[in-house]
């Protein structure tokens, strides 16, 4: 489907496990998508550039999600993460600006880098499972004013929060 200017909605059957790289990327008019509840996998660059998707909702068997697959959803407000998540890979949802709240589940244990950098997030609470803070994991987020971090975090990375209100605070 990559390219594929006019798609607008997809219900994907219950039989796909993974969905690959750049399986939808720059299909600009993707407003919805179902996703599958038994996959496990989202490729990398898989929804890069989906400049009208509004919301995803990533299924609870979703392990690991591909660096930049949600780069640059300019119209992405909401994100429900999978519970069986682990690592919040590169990119994944860099320079989504509409993007104001996430809620990490406790199953993270890593923000990689430039993971939420460029979007519209005012607040993170990050879960105490998260050890690992990638570089410019939340750079340029200018309206994050509020972290909370908790006390197992074992490395934040340089220029995790450049740009930030909170950094610049």
């Amino acid at each position: 489907f990559e390219n594929c200017k006019e798609i607008t909605r997809v219900i994907l059957p219950q039989s796909i496990q993974k969905i690959g790289a750049y399986a939808f990327q720059n299909c600009t008019k993707l407003e919805a998508i179902q996703l599958p509840e038994q996959m496990d996998f989202i490729g990398e660059n898989a929804f890069y550039y989906c400049t009208a998707l509004t919301s995803i909702v990533i299924p609870n068997s979703v392990k690991a999600i591909g660096e930049a697959a949600f780069y640059y959803c300019t119209a992405l407000q909401s994100v429900t993460l999978s519970d069986s998540l682990r690592c919040i890979g590169s990119s994944v949802f860099n320079s989504c600006w509409r993007l104001t709240s996430i809620s990490i589940p406790s199953s993270v244990d890593s923000i990689c880098d430039a993971a939420f950098g460029g979007t519209g997030i005012s607040s993170i609470t990050i879960p105490s499972s998260v050890k690992f803070i990638g570089g410019s994991a939340f750079r340029n987020t200018y309206n994050l004013a509020s972290i909370s971090l908790p006390s197992s975090i074992r490395c934040i990375q340089q220029y995790a929060f450049e740009g930030s209100a909170y950094y610049n605070n």
